[in-house]
């Protein structure tokens, strides 16, 4: 599929991820808000979007910003993994506001949009944390839990759904019939 253009895939792929690790770097980080407050981008003040980067969120205005642990991270936890179950989700999301009909061939096409093979063939040797599986629960993680990596030591953080609920890849058919 990828063809002639695998090795320019991967390499934007390996800037991509070296990328997301300078934007949360704090050394970098108001460089990384003043380039996002131009007006080509967020078109706002730098303070608050330099405060995001470092999880420090003004919730009432004229108050000390909280720290929100992971308000905003583009790096670790697998954050830019190529998950198939999200795909799987995104198409459900599809499905349930579009009012169309499930189709598993269609959620297949969908899922096979992402591509972890390449993700990993892309960071291969680079030291980055690269999960072994393609899928998962979603919103099923509560804590920080350890995670089967082709390389590296990934751990990864609970990511829950506003509505409790959590998304099987395997049964897109039984949430959607689930959902309200």
């Amino acid at each position: 599929m990828l063809g002639d253009r695998r090795e320019v895939v991967e390499r934007l792929i390996r800037a991509l991820h070296a990328a997301a690790a300078h934007f949360v770097d704090p050394a970098t980080r108001d460089a990384s808000a003043a380039i996002l407050a131009r007006p080509g981008y967020l078109d706002a003040p730098v303070d608050p979007i330099a405060r995001a980067i470092g999880d420090r969120v003004r919730v009432v205005p004229d108050t000390e910003p909280l720290h929100v642990p992971d308000f905003m991270f583009q790096y670790r936890e697998a954050a830019n993994f190529p998950w198939r179950s999200q795909a799987a989700w995104l198409y459900s999301q599809m499905v349930r506001w579009d009012g169309t009909p499930f189709s598993p061939q269609e959620a297949q096409t969908a899922q096979g949009v992402f591509r972890p093979d390449v993700y990993r063939a892309a960071l291969a040797g680079s030291g980055a944390p690269l999960p072994g599986a393609s899928s998962k629960l979603e919103g099923a993680i509560g804590g920080t839990v350890a995670a089967g990596s082709t390389q590296g030591r990934l751990m990864l953080g609970s990511d829950p759904f506003f509505d409790g609920r959590s998304f099987d890849p395997d049964d897109i058919a039984g949430y959607l019939r689930a959902l309200p």
